[in-house]
C-alpha cells in the first residue's frame, strides 16, 4: 500500500555515506525518522489480509508454515535491499517507476521503455486490483455487522463503493498526520486479537471442529500450499513503496537496519501471531478466513468494524495514488482565458469523475472474486511477484551489468544464487500459482455463487447462508427457531 509523508520527528547530521552512489547524499532535515519508517512499513504489511493466515497455516502445518513465513519475509526483505541499493545510486528518483527506468538508463530505448511500462502496469494494476480486494473486505464486514438486514454481497459492495467515493472526493492527499497510520495499525491488531481471545476463552477443544488437528507438517495438496505462499507474498510485499519511503527518510543509509533488524522480526512475529494463533485454535479444518468461525454477536461485529476501518483506509490511500495518476492521463491543461475559479471548478469536477469511474470499475472486478481467501491468493500470485520481485530483480541485474562495482557493491555468488531463487519462485507463482488461484475461484463460484449472485455465504444469520457458523447448531438439528431461512 502506498505511504504518505508523515512529518518531522528528529534531526540528522549533514551527510551520510552513499553506499554505492557517486559522492555523498545529504541528510534531509525534516524527513521521517527510522522509527516512523518502521511504523509505516509495518502498517503496509500487517493489514486486514491477516484474516487468511490461519488457513495458510492449516494447509502447511505449524512448522512448515513458520519456515515458509520466514522464507517469504526474507525474500521480501532482500529484494527491498536491492531496491535500496539502486536508490542509493540514484537518490533523485523518488518513485518506483522513475527508479526502475533510471536503472535501465544505458539499455536500448525499447528495453528501457518496456521496463518502465511493465513497472507502471504491474504497480498501478496491483494497487487498482487491491482496491477491488478492499471493497470485497468492506462488503463482508458490512454483512457481518448487519447480518439480519438480508442485503446481498453485490449491494453491500455497492454501498461500500459509494461510501469510498464520497470520502475520496474530498481527499486528494492524505497529508502529514501519522494519526491515520497508527489508528489503522491498532484496528488490525484488534481484528486479530479479538477472535484469538474468544477462541482462548472457549478452549481449543471447543473451537476446533471434530477431527481437526494441530500438526507440524500437513500432508496436504501442493496446489493449496502454494496458494498459501501467495497469500503470504501479498501481505508482506513493500518493494513498490520503498523509493518513496527512502525519499522521505532523514537518513536513507539507515534503511538496512530498519528493514532487516526491526521490520523483518516484527513482520514475522505478527504473521505468526495471526497465523499460528488461529491455526492452533481452529486446527487443520480451519480453511476459511477467521471471521467465518466466530458466532454472530459482539466479537464478530467488533472484528468486522476493525476490518471495515482497515478496508476504508487502504482504499483511501489507494485512491489518492490511482485517481491522481488517472487524472494526469486525461486532465487537459487549463485554458489561459479561464479564471482561477473556473479552472478550480473544472479540476474538482474532473476529480469527482475520476474517483467515481475508478471505484465503479473496482466494484465490477470485486464482484468477480467475492471470496477474500481466493482474492488474497490471486493477488499474491499475479501482480505481487511481478511488481515486487520480477521487476526489481531485472532492474538490479541490468544496473549491475551496466555499471558493475562502480555504482553497486560487490555481492557474493551465494547472494546471486538467492536472487536467482527468488526469480524462479516469482515465475512459478505467476504461472502455476495464478492458474491454481483461478481454479480455486472457479470452484468457489460453484459452491458460493457466481459473480453478481447474492453470495450470502456466512453473512446472514440464516440456516441457508450460515449453517456451518458456530452458534448455528440448530440448523443441523432441524430446529431453526426464530432464525428465518434466506
Amino acid at each position: 500500500m502506498p505511504t504518505m509523508n508523515t512529518g518531522i520527528l528528529e534531526n540528522m547530521s549533514e551527510e551520510v555515506p552513499a553506499y554505492g552512489a557517486v559522492g555523498k547524499i545529504s541528510a534531509r532535515i525534516g524527513g521521517n525518522s527510522s522509527n516512523l519508517t518502521v511504523a509505516i512499513m509495518i502498517a503496509n504489511t500487517c493489514t486486514i489480509s491477516a484474516v487468511a493466515l490461519p488457513a495458510v497455516m492449516a494447509s502447511m502445518g505449524w512448522a512448515a508454515g513458520t519456515m515458509v513465513t520466514i522464507l517469504c519475509a526474507a525474500m521480501n526483505c532482500h529484494t527491498c535491499m536491492l531496491v535500496w541499493r539502486m536508490f542509493m545510486c540514484f537518490p533523485e528518483q523518488t518513485n518506483y517507476g522513475e527508479l526502475i527506468e533510471k536503472a535501465f538508463e544505458l539499455a536500448p530505448p525499447m528495453q528501457r521503455s518496456g521496463a518502465k511500462a511493465l513497472c507502471d502496469f504491474s504497480t498501478y494494476g496491483f494497487i487498482f486490483v487491491g482496491t477491488s480486494y478492499n471493497l470485497v473486505c468492506l462488503a463482508q464486514a458490512l454483512g457481518w455487522m448487519f447480518n439480519d438486514w438480508r442485503l446481498c454481497l453485490p449491494m453491500l459492495m455497492l454501498g461500500g463503493t459509494l461510501a469510498n467515493i464520497f470520502l475520496q472526493c474530498g481527499i486528494r492527499s492524505l497529508g502529514s498526520s501519522p494519526v491515520l497510520l497508527f489508528a489503522n495499525m491498532a484496528a488490525v491488531l484488534v481484528m486479530v486479537l479479538v477472535p484469538l481471545a474468544l477462541f482462548a476463552n472457549m478452549g481449543s477443544s471447543a473451537s476446533r471442529a471434530p477431527g481437526s488437528r494441530f500438526v507440524a507438517v500437513e500432508a496436504g495438496q501442493f496446489a493449496t500450499q502454494f496458494q498459501g505462499y501467495g497469500a503470504l507474498v501479498y501481505m508482506l510485499t513493500t518493494q513498490y513503496i520503498t523509493p518513496e519511503l527512502l525519499s522521505e527518510m532523514q537518513d536513507p543509509s539507515e534503511y538496512p537496519k530498519v528493514a532487516c533488524q526491526k521490520v523483518l522480526p516484527l513482520q514475522v512475529a505478527f504473521a505468526l501471531l495471526a497465523g499460528l494463533g488461529g491455526y492452533y485454535y481452529l486446527g487443520s479444518e480451519g480453511t476459511e478466513i477467521v471471521p467465518d468461525y466466530l458466532p454472530f454477536g459482539g466479537p464478530l461485529q467488533l472484528t468486522a468494524m476493525c476490518f471495515m476501518f482497515g478496508g476504508i483506509v487502504n482504499n483511501l490511500v489507494n485512491g489518492v495514488v490511482i485517481c491522481g495518476k488517472m487524472q494526469q492521463w486525461w486532465n487537459l491543461p487549463p485554458d489561459d482565458s479561464e479564471s482561477d475559479d473556473t479552472a478550480s471548478r473544472r479540476g474538482t469536477i474532473t476529480w469527482i469523475g475520476t474517483v467515481s469511474t475508478m471505484f465503479l470499475l473496482a466494484w465490477l472486478i470485486a464482484n468477480v472474486v467475492p471470496s477474500i481467501k481466493d482474492f488474497t491468493s490471486l493477488l499474491g500470485a499475479s501482480f505481487a511477484p511481478l511488481c515486487c520481485f520480477l521487476v526489481p530483480i531485472l532492474a538490479y541485474a541490468r544496473l549491475y551489468h551496466d555499471f558493475g562495482e562502480d555504482r553497486l557493491p560487490r555481492i557474493s555468488a551465494m547472494e546471486w544464487m538467492a536472487i536467482a531463487f527468488w526469480l524462479l519462485l516469482s515465475l512459478l507463482l505467476m504461472t502455476y500459482g495464478t492458474y491454481q488461484a483461478m481454479r480455486s475461484i472457479q470452484a468457489s463460484w460453484a459452491t458460493r455463487g457466481y459473480p453478481f449472485d447474492c453470495n450470502c455465504h456466512m453473512l446472514w444469520n440464516t440456516c441457508d447462508c450460515s449453517a456451518s457458523r458456530p452458534g448455528m447448531e440448530q440448523c443441523s438439528s432441524g430446529i431453526h427457531g426464530a432464525l428465518p431461512k434466506a
